[in-house]
């Protein structure tokens, strides 16, 4: 057998007992992680704390749009300001 055959062969058998290992480990993981409850007054709490961090995460953004713009605004108005100081010294010189 050649040895690149062998090679090939042994990473066949490498990937096949990986796939067996995740096969077996999967379910477990994924048990967990999910729970699904048989009393679905269960999920209340579950809803309204997703709720609260939902629109705290909606407002925060919403705040830090605000905030950029009010940044950007004071940039161009400070972009304006230093672009006409530096004009009219220039003007004055050509007259």
């Amino acid at each position: 057998m050649p040895a690149a055959e062998s090679s090939r062969l042994g990473q066949k058998r490498k990937i096949q007992a990986g796939k067996v290992v995740f096969e077996m480990i999967w379910p477990s993981v994924l048990n967990l992680f999910l729970y699904f409850p048989e009393d679905k007054r269960e999920y209340i709490p579950a809803a309204i704390s997703f709720a609260v961090f939902f629109l705290l995460a909606v407002f925060t953004m919403r705040l830090i749009i605000v905030i950029s713009r009010k940044q950007e605004n004071e940039a161009k108005r400070f972009e304006r300001e230093l672009l006409g100081k530096k004009d009219e010294p220039e003007r004055t010189k050509d007259v």
